[in-house]
Order: structure tokens, then sequence, then C-alpha cells
């Protein structure tokens, strides 16, 4: 919803359209509790408006990377995943992810 509290250089209301996030991901087993895996992520859309004027901030991001999965015990793993911005429109920022995950479920 919109943000009528903003209050920001006088502004009265921030808004954001939706912004829409497509993934895909390729695995592979290696062994029972090793596998790979190769991503993207595509960000679109999510402009913000200030009192309804438009920022042209609008995402348009690409990011390519890889992951390695291990898996330590029933019901628990360990992640270490990658990605990078390979295309972008000027102004946005260039980043690089390195994330490490420990998940356990029951």
């Amino acid at each position: 919803t919109n943000n009528n509290n903003y209050l920001v250089g006088g502004a009265q209301t921030l808004s954001q359209k939706p912004l829409l996030r497509l993934e895909e991901h390729l695995s592979r087993n290696v062994t029972d509790a090793l596998w790979v895996s190769l991503d993207a992520f595509y960000n679109v859309g999510g402009e913000t408006s200030i009192d309804g004027f438009g920022q042209d901030n609008m995402a348009n991001t690409l990011r390519v990377g890889a992951g390695l999965g291990l898996r330590l015990w029933r019901g628990a793993d360990l992640g270490l995943n990658y990605e990078r911005v390979v295309a972008k429109p000027p102004g946005e920022p260039d980043s690089q992810t390195v994330r490490f995950t420990l998940r356990q479920l029951w």
C-alpha cells in the first residue's frame, strides 16, 4: 500500500509498482548428498513514485550464479551460492553476492 506518512522533503506519499522476479535453477546431483546448480534471476518493475511523480527507477536486472549444496544429516543441508549482476540499466548498482546457508527442517 502507499506510504502516506513519507514526509521527506515536503512530500506526502511514496508508492511503488509491483516488482516481478523470475528465477530459474538447473541442478544436478553429484552424489546422494552433494548437488550443484546454475541459477538465473530477473527482476523487472517496482518503480517508485513520490506524490504521483515517477522516479525513473524501474528494475530491469539480470543476475546469474552458481551454487553448491551438501546434505549434512536427515533434514539438514548446507548451501553456498554466488551470484552477480550481468545486465542492468545505467544507474543501477553492480553487485555480487555470496550466500552461506544452513537449513534444518523438522
